[in-house]
């Protein structure tokens, strides 16, 4: 499962993503991933934007691995404010 869109600041962002346990590491979460950016490149979009905990080491990884780097923004998750959440931002080359 994976959810993206367009937010009110006119950004493409990555919103959510979860592979089931036993899908893990058979690449699914690379063409859930690659899927987003060829759909924001689609719309228009050079750039995904995603919001990702710094204690989700797995996750944070991932995104690296794919081309995400992190942009020195901070700030709640909007679900749970007690969560601090980094953004992360891809460029299309």
């Amino acid at each position: 499962m994976i959810g993206a869109g367009v937010d009110q600041t006119d950004r493409y962002n990555l919103i959510a993503m979860w592979v089931e346990p036993e899908s893990r590491e058979l690449g699914v979460a690379e063409c859930l991933v690659n899927a987003v950016k060829s759909d924001s490149i689609n719309r228009g979009f050079k750039q995904v934007f995603l919001d990702v905990s710094p204690d989700n080491l797995r996750a944070s990884r991932f995104y690296r691995k794919h081309g995400f780097v992190v942009i020195g923004e901070e700030k709640p998750l909007a679900s749970h404010p007690n969560i601090q959440v980094q953004t992360m931002k891809w460029q299309q080359v």
